[in-house]
Parts: C-alpha cells; sequence; structure tokens
C-alpha cells in the first residue's frame, strides 16, 4: 500500500509534467514517472510569456537585465532551477497547485502581502497609471465622473492591474477582464475604442503602441493607481526546505533596477 507521501509526490510529478506540456516541452510526455522524478529540478521559476517575447526584441534589454538578475541569483541558491514560460493566468494557476515553483515579476501590493513569500525585489515598475486615448473626452473629466459613469476599463485575469483599478474604485460594471495571452491585447482595445482607460505602466505601453504601428502620443496617463515593486515570489505552500535555502541566499551585488532608466542596468 502507497504512503500518504509518495501520492502526493507522484501528484507533484504530474502537475511538473502539465507544465512542461503546456509551455511546449511535450517530449517530457514520453519518459516514466521515475525519469520525470531524476529529472525534475528543485524549482520551476514561472514567467509570464510575455518577456519571452521582449528577450528576442532589440529594445528588450529591460527584459534581459531582469531575467539576468534573476539567473544570478538562483545559482547563488545553488538549487537547480528551470524557467517556465506560460500565459499569466495558467502561470498564476500553476503557483497555487505546486509547492516547489516561483512566480516571476509579482506586483507587491498590499493586498498581496501576506499572500505570498517576497523572495527578491527585481526592479522599480515606476507608476502604474490609469491610460486613456489623447484625444479622448474623458481626460478633462475627474475622478469621481469616471466612476459616477459607464466607462469602461480592461485588465488582464489574475493581474496585479485588476486590484489596482478596484483599489482606485472601478467596479466590476466598469472593468471588462481579458484572458487573452496577447501582449499588447490592452492598447489593441482601447486603440479600438473598445474601452475608455487601461492600466500600465508607460514605458511598457509606449512599447506596445511603437508594435502595433502607433506613435506614444496617442496615449496619456490621467492618474496614477499604483507603485508597486516587482518581485520573485513565493506561494505560501512552497517546502519549507526551498523557502530556507531561498531566503538565506545573499542578494548584495545584484543590480537595482528601474523601468524609467534608459541604461540597461541602473544602480
Amino acid at each position: 500500500m502507497l504512503s500518504q507521501t509518495r501520492p502526493r509526490r507522484y501528484r507533484q510529478m504530474l502537475n511538473w509534467l502539465v507544465m512542461q506540456c503546456k509551455s511546449g516541452a511535450w517530449w517530457w510526455f514520453f519518459l516514466p514517472l521515475s525519469a520525470i522524478a531524476a529529472e525534475r529540478p528543485d524549482i520551476a521559476v514561472l514567467v509570464n510569456l510575455h518577456t519571452q517575447t521582449e528577450l528576442s526584441k532589440p529594445q528588450g534589454k529591460f527584459a534581459r537585465a531582469s531575467i539576468d538578475k534573476l539567473k544570478r541569483f538562483m545559482e547563488a541558491s545553488t538549487l537547480s532551477y528551470e524557467i517556465v514560460f506560460l500565459p499569466w493566468p495558467r502561470a498564476m494557476d500553476m503557483l497555487a497547485s505546486d509547492d516547489s515553483s516561483l512566480i516571476f515579476e509579482l506586483l507587491r501590493t498590499p493586498q498581496r502581502e501576506d499572500q505570498y513569500h517576497w523572495i527578491l525585489p527585481l526592479y522599480d515598475s515606476g507608476e502604474m497609471q490609469l491610460i486613456a486615448r489623447s484625444d479622448s473626452p474623458f481626460i478633462e473629466q475627474t475622478k469621481a465622473q469616471w466612476l459616477g459613469s459607464d466607462h469602461q476599463v480592461a485588465c488582464t485575469r489574475a493581474s496585479a492591474q485588476c486590484s489596482a483599478l478596484r483599489r482606485f474604485g472601478f467596479t466590476e460594471k466598469h472593468i471588462s477582464i481579458i484572458t487573452s495571452s496577447s501582449p499588447t491585447i490592452l492598447e489593441q482595445m482601447l486603440m479600438q475604442n473598445r474601452v475608455d482607460f487601461i492600466p500600465g505602466f508607460m514605458p511598457v505601453v509606449h512599447e506596445n503602441l511603437a508594435s502595433l504601428g502607433f506613435a506614444k502620443e496617442v496615449v496619456k496617463g490621467v492618474a496614477v493607481i499604483d507603485n508597486s515593486v516587482d518581485y520573485l515570489a513565493a506561494p505560501k505552500h512552497l517546502k519549507g526546505s526551498l523557502l530556507k535555502r531561498l531566503l538565506e541566499t545573499p542578494q548584495e551585488g545584484l543590480p537595482s533596477l528601474n523601468m524609467a532608466c534608459e541604461s540597461e542596468v541602473c544602480r
């Protein structure tokens, strides 16, 4: 008869196998569970699929710098690890069901403070803004007018942007929650007049607009809705031995990154 720990161990291996398949690593499907157990690293770091896209772009210097900072920290921990790129909602779902996964680029908001272990500050994203089209008549309105009307705003499911919009005062009737994995879906909706506002960080929004063929002047920030910092974070159910090793890993010498800086690494 199997012990209570062995079924749990196999469930964890199966969860990891599903994660590999969803990220495109189908060859793991043909391995026996014993081989999977031998090959699985200590930790999987779940990263937004959008970041993978940024890594290959000439203007993706900041994404490359943040991933480099992650690698340097993980190597210093001496834990074996792998980076798995997934659409953000799927990454958050996976994090909730696995005790050996971390999440990369999670905004440390007041609402999330007690829900995660905050392992490593990655970079300062600057101000998250409420953004409208520059030709929008709503730019001259007040916050009370925005919240008291039927204006629509969009955000990606399971993102900090949705929480920030609610804290700002928008209710569910105002918020369209999007499940698309396209990194430019919010900008597309704004430029197509499908929504009146989107939340975002201006450097990212400008880059997404450029990829769609728009100049950065077509949008304008109308309010600051958050100024939290992005972290490498762990779920509360992370294995204790892994958490201990991560918290003991020195962070001295790692670069301080700021999205507003022009250089690849800002100290």
